[in-house]
């Protein structure tokens, strides 16, 4: 019992250190890689372009489909209501 409770302990240590040693050499370069492409004035005026593209003063009007109202006949049938005292 004791012999595997070492050995998980070990394991779970050899797992931890093994992620750090990943996380030190993958991550730095990934980081680097966002922080290029983010501060490209290329891609931030692609980004731009992607947007609304509205001219500076020009109204739009976007119009909704109109909406049907409903009638009585929808709903149901109608039940008296009646209190109970009791």
């Amino acid at each position: 019992m004791i012999i595997g409770l070492l050995r998980t302990f070990l394991f779970l240590i050899i797992i931890y250190y093994l992620f750090r040693f990943i996380g030190r050499l993958v991550l730095p370069t990934l980081l680097s890689k966002y922080v290029n492409k983010m501060t490209n004035p290329n891609f931030q005026k692609q980004q731009y372009s992607e947007g609304v593209r509205n001219d500076e003063g020009k109204v739009t009007i976007k119009q909704t489909a109109p909406h049907k109202k409903m009638t009585s006949s929808d709903l149901g049938e109608y039940v008296d209501y009646e209190e109970v005292k009791g």
